[in-house]
């Protein structure tokens, strides 16, 4: 995928290294489990801006050391209230997902309903 906002970031460092330490104890990493969470909470801790996370137990770790989380459908969600995406292109994006394996806090078709009980459409 290219993309102008998509970038390569070094992973090298000896600080990003020793924050990947860190937060590798926070999310209990073992048998490479959580190792993206991982490195989205280590370079965020760095860096700053918002991590993009689903795992519960991961977003649940990143929010309790104070990094700003939000979850897919919330982006989703934000880009309705623009104008920039369609609830129709919402629906079937989140069915989409939820039938390739993503789960969901909603049924299918429930995209809609799901984001208004959350209060997330303008």
């Amino acid at each position: 995928m290219r993309a102008a906002w998509i970038r390569t970031v070094p992973t090298d460092s000896l600080e990003f290294l020793h924050a990947f330490g860190v937060w590798s104890t926070r999310m209990s990493l073992k048998d490479d489990h959580n190792i993206g969470e991982t490195m989205l909470c280590a370079y965020a801790e760095l860096q700053g801006g918002t991590l993009v996370m689903d795992d519960r137990d991961a977003r649940k770790t990143a929010e309790r050391y104070g990094l700003p989380v939000c979850g897919t459908m919330r982006l989703v969600a934000d880009a309705c209230s623009r104008g920039d995406y369609t609830l129709a292109g919402a629906s079937t994006l989140a069915d989409t997902l939820r039938e390739s394996g993503m789960r969901l806090p909603f049924a299918k078709g429930g995209f809609e309903t799901w984001a208004r009980a959350k209060k997330l459409l303008g």
